[in-house]
């Protein structure tokens, strides 16, 4: 048993690939084929096939894709119980850039998480970003992208959270 929040320090490597992601988004391209091969079954396939590679490409920009990917998460040491795995350091993977180094394309954020909703393989984490600029973040972390003992403390940090 956790007897203290500081006990539940979280300083985790997230993996930029989720197999339980892939396969969700799989299933449900899957359906939605399936679904509109039903409803144009009298169009002509070329027509369908241009579609279908048209929700690919999409989902592949918007979703596979981001710009920002958040490679680490880190609880900051609290002044005060109240803080207590409020106040986090993410570091995100710019795609955008291109630097010379490898190591100059992370960007270390912080931020004060405000609230995580857990949806049994995923959570889905929402942060008050104070620095480099303010504004809100949401992020999904899915339980194949961390270590078994990160994803523990998570789940425990979601509990704790939501009561």
């Amino acid at each position: 048993m956790v007897s203290k929040a500081s006990d539940c320090g979280v300083d985790a490597s997230i993996k930029p690939i989720s197999h339980l992601q892939n396969v969700l988004i799989i299933g449900f391209l899957l359906l939605f084929v399936v679904v509109f091969a039903s409803a144009v079954s009298s169009l002509s396939w070329s027509i369908f096939a241009v579609v279908v590679l048209g929700v690919v490409w999409l989902l592949s920009v918007f979703v596979f894709v981001p710009k920002h990917r958040l490679s680490h998460l880190t609880v900051l040491p609290a002044s005060n119980a109240y803080e207590e795995w409020l106040r986090w350091q993410l570091r995100y993977f710019n795609r955008g850039r291109s630097h010379t180094s490898s190591h100059e394309a992370f960007e270390l954020w912080e931020a004060e998480l405000c609230r995580v909703m857990d949806l049994g393989y995923c959570l889905h984490l929402t942060f008050n970003v104070t620095h480099p600029m303010p504004m809100q973040k949401f992020e999904v972390i899915w339980q194949d992208q961390l270590s078994l003992d990160a994803w523990r403390k998570l789940k425990v940090i979601a509990r704790w959270h939501n009561n």
